[in-house]
């Protein structure tokens, strides 16, 4: 009868550096990293006119997003973004996964 041949679970979850939010959303497939994807949300003020005179706002506004699937990185971001800097969160936040997916493992295999 019905044999389960895979099993995939998916993660969501968040990391912040400065002005920076990414909203992690990654999937397991058999114990295995198969897609991460970061969403960036910059953490803007504005000061906007009241009838008390000016007020800052702070507002989240999304600028773009970094993607790992199937061993490839791919991202779309403003030029006027530091790439280095957002892929340095991105692998920092890879390597974590990796790490806490290899404790499981190892847990499960005892």
């Amino acid at each position: 009868m019905f044999q389960e041949e895979s099993r995939t679970v998916q993660v969501n979850g968040k990391a912040v550096s400065g002005d920076y939010q990414y909203n992690v959303n990654y999937s397991v497939n058999n114990d295995n990293l198969s897609r991460l994807h970061c969403e960036i949300i910059k953490t803007v003020t504005e000061d906007i006119d009241t009838p008390t005179g000016k007020q800052p706002v702070t507002s989240g506004r999304h600028i773009g997003y970094l993607l790992l699937e199937s061993g490839s990185k791919q991202m779309s971001l403003p030029e006027s973004e530091n790439v280095a800097a957002h892929f340095e969160v991105f692998d920092q936040i890879i390597q974590e996964v990796k790490t806490a997916l290899e404790a499981q493992s190892v847990s499960k295999s005892k």
